[in-house]
């Protein structure tokens, strides 16, 4: 039977420790490494493990790749074309970067954030790209909102000379 594969992209992060409630960064890594172990139980998934900023990420991807299961790899230097060609082949990407949400969710495929920041108070998790696509309309439609009323209520004209403004 042919492999399965999914993406994973993760980072170093210089927050990472057991302050406020966080993983420090040998338990993060477990925890990871559990996750990686799981999916690939109950799915049959392996991890391609995608360092986004190499000489950023690298290290942690290898340090988890020495314990993946037998098949799972690592992909560095890729192109955002080369990129967007191999997450269209893949089953599901789940990342730390931001960019590898986006090209996954570019490709169609099921994207799961991994919060790494709690003072960001949010996760991402795009599986359904048309939901994903009418929530960024929504939320470009309420900043063209935005920026109207305030140039309404303080009598700002965009289109002036001198004049700039961007929402």
């Amino acid at each position: 039977p042919a492999r399965r594969y999914y993406a994973l992209s993760l980072r170093e992060w210089h927050m990472l420790g057991a302050a406020d409630g966080m993983l420090d960064r040998a338990a993060f890594e477990e925890e990871i490494r559990r996750t990686v172990t799981l999916i690939h139980e109950k799915t049959g998934l392996l991890p391609i493990f995608i360092p986004m900023q190499t000489d950023l990420d690298e290290p942690i991807c290898r340090r988890l790749l020495a314990d993946a299961p037998a098949g799972s790899f690592m992909l560095a230097h890729l192109t955002a074309p080369e990129l967007c060609a191999l997450l269209g082949r893949l089953e599901l990407a789940v990342g730390m970067r931001l960019h590898l949400m986006i090209y996954a969710t570019h490709m169609h495929v099921p994207a799961l954030g991994i919060s790494y920041d709690p003072n960001k108070g949010y996760a991402v998790t795009v599986l359904d790209r048309e939901e994903a696509l009418e929530h960024v309309r929504q939320t470009y439609d309420r900043a063209v909102e935005l920026f109207a009323s305030l140039c309404r209520t303080h009598g700002w004209d965009p289109l002036k000379d001198g004049v700039i403004l961007s929402h």
